[in-house]
């Protein structure tokens, strides 16, 4: 059998601040956060709302920062593998 060979695919976007248009590469991502005044730990042992997290890049013309899109996190639903669970859509 023939390996698969993945297409590295990569968008071309404007810049928001100085109206360049640059690649987004794989190798220049990385992940923001907005900045929480309260909370940390204790905030999320509350429940209280984390953080929004999201993919970001910079600008190699401007240095500005590009947000790309909001990073999801994956929902924890807690669960007994004896009795089966049932959600309801409202």
């Amino acid at each position: 059998m023939a390996a698969v060979r993945r297409k590295k695919v990569s968008a071309i976007v404007k810049c928001k601040i100085c109206g360049s248009y640059f690649k987004l590469e794989y190798k220049d991502h990385y992940i923001a956060r907005d900045r929480s005044t309260k909370g940390g730990l204790v905030q999320t042992m509350n429940g209280q709302e984390e953080t929004k997290m999201y993919d970001a890049y910079d600008c190699p013309h401007c240095g500005s920062q590009y947000i790309a899109q909001e990073r999801k996190r994956l929902a924890e639903i807690p669960y007994d593998l004896e009795e089966p669970v049932v959600y309801t859509i409202k």
